[in-house]
């Protein structure tokens, strides 16, 4: 027997994207056509089960519009004979929310199953030989009453996994592993991360935050009798990129800010840091520099880590002062004396007086 699922999870439909300003409305319907993108994608795999780990809407009270959008993509998944799996997250489920209104919940699709957050016994699904268990950690993990029959055992889980990535996480892997599932299905980290051979996050199916890794996929996970099989799906269109600009490099604003154009990209959030010694002359307005690039990028970031290059007045000048002049001459004896080559030591002299003088010490 094998068994085809297509996993999502973090979706948060309906979030406002303040972050992208005017772009805010139009990352909201880029979020909305990676939903039905994975939808396409199932109908098109002809998939048995379509999961969805968490988080699905970014609030428990998701507008009329948004709440719309899922009954007609869920009922497109339920027409092609593909059940659904909804698990409520840690921001859409409340207390009188959007999975206790009596009148959204008349309106799915037969095919729909909305999972207990504490479905630590397990339901059976006969017709996909599967039994199903859940969770959503809000504080306390609970173990699971796992029983080993006919059944192909899986877990849906909405939760933080400690990988050794930060002590936050709710849950060690080895914990995890200990309740041999057959899967796990997990939500609640918005990039794509293989957390065990057999337990992943699918991630967001398209970027939610400007600093975001690993988002803009979706999971096509055959399990057969050999084993368990994922592949990555890409259904987003935003990629968030890192890049650290060296700005010694650049005699003008004018090189530096072609440079940027250059690595820019309709579909790219760039988070650009830059770097390294610049001469007084070369004034810094980073609004201005954002505002300039804005049409380059989908969006982006600076951040200025920059320090200005000194010269050799400048540096007489300030040797007068105790502590800077101890320094200085401290660097002199040791470049002197051969400990540091001259390179080195004119970057120590630039970032360590720099750096006492106050200057973006940040």
């Amino acid at each position: 027997m094998s068994l085809r699922i297509i996993q999502t999870s973090d979706i948060h439909l309906g979030a406002p994207f303040l972050f992208l300003k005017d772009k805010s409305t139009l990352h909201g319907k880029r979020v909305i056509s990676a939903f039905k993108s994975s939808i396409d994608y199932a109908i098109k795999s002809k998939a048995d089960v379509f999961f969805i780990v968490g988080d699905l809407f970014h609030t428990p009270f998701p507008d009329k519009y948004v709440q719309q959008i899922v009954i007609d993509e869920l009922t497109r998944l339920s027409e092609s004979g593909i059940k659904t799996l909804l698990l409520p997250g840690n921001h859409d489920h409340v207390e009188g929310g959007i999975f206790d209104d009596i009148k959204f919940l008349a309106r799915l699709p037969d095919e729909v199953m909305l999972l207990d957050i504490k479905g630590i016994e397990g339901v059976k699904i006969e017709e996909l030989g599967i039994r199903v268990y859940s969770q959503t950690v809000f504080e306390n993990i609970l173990d699971f009453d796992i029983l080993q029959d006919n059944l192909i055992n899986i877990a849906l889980i909405h939760a933080s996994v400690d990988i050794g990535k930060g002590s936050e996480r709710k849950i060690s892997l080895e914990r995890m592993k200990s309740w041999d599932f057959k899967y796990i299905a997990l939500g609640d980290w918005h990039g794509f991360l293989e957390v065990d051979k057999n337990i992943y996050y699918s991630g967001s199916p398209e970027i939610l935050n400007s600093d975001q890794d690993g988002a803009g996929f979706i999971l096509d996970v055959l399990i057969e009798e050999k084993g368990v099989l994922v592949k990555k799906i890409k259904v987003g269109e935003i990629a968030s990129v890192k890049l650290e600009i060296d700005i010694s490099k650049f005699s003008s604003l004018d090189l530096l800010l072609s440079h940027l154009k250059e690595k820019g990209n309709d579909n790219t959030i760039a988070n650009i840091e830059l770097k390294g010694l610049r001469s007084l002359d070369l004034l810094l307005d980073i609004e201005r520099v954002e505002n300039y690039l804005e049409d380059f990028y989908y969006h982006l970031n600076i951040k200025d880590m920059t320090l200005f290059k000194l010269s050799d007045a400048e540096l007489d000048d300030l040797s007068n002062d105790m502590l800077i002049g101890s320094y200085v001459e401290f660097l002199k004896t040791k470049k002197e004396s051969g400990e540091i080559s001259d390179a080195v030591y004119e970057q120590a002299i630039q970032v360590g007086v720099n750096l006492l003088k106050g200057n973006n010490a940040n």
